[in-house]
């Protein structure tokens, strides 16, 4: 796990601030792109059309906004039990995905490493010959 982030320092803001850096910190990665194939109020973020993240602005089982993150289906449920804002992951796979609640006293530095952790393991199931592949700034969504 690298150190690379683009997350603010210190306590988290408003909702809208933690979406302006949840966006920010997911486009950050290499080859990263983000479309909203659910409508407004969501965006889909993926490597080579395979999604790493998913923000959904509002949903039944927050107040606040919620990102969705591949995780290690080892770590899951110490995650959720050491971290109150990491709930299971709504409308995915329990086992392998959780939802962080963007909401204030949410843990930015562990946040920014989930989404890279995610990010990563979505590059590592993808075919040898797109590891590694750089996608022209201007290609399309995926």
């Amino acid at each position: 796990m690298s150190t690379r982030t683009t997350a603010p320092r210190g306590p988290a803001g408003p909702d809208q601030d933690l979406l302006a850096w949840a966006r920010a910190t997911c486009l950050d990665l290499p080859d990263a792109r983000t479309d909203q194939p659910f409508g407004a109020g969501s965006a889909v973020f993926r490597i080579h059309r395979r999604l790493f993240a998913i923000i959904l602005e509002r949903t039944p089982v927050s107040e606040h906004p919620l990102l969705n993150l591949k995780a290690d289906p080892q770590e899951v449920r110490l995650l959720q039990r050491t971290h109150r804002w990491l709930l299971p992951a709504y409308h995915m796979n329990k086992k392998h995905w959780v939802s962080a609640e963007l909401a204030p006293g949410v843990d930015l530095d562990l946040l920014a490493e989930l989404v890279e952790d995610s990010h990563d393991a979505v590059v590592a199931g993808l075919p040898q010959r797109l590891r590694g592949l750089q996608l022209p700034r201007d290609h399309g969504p995926g």
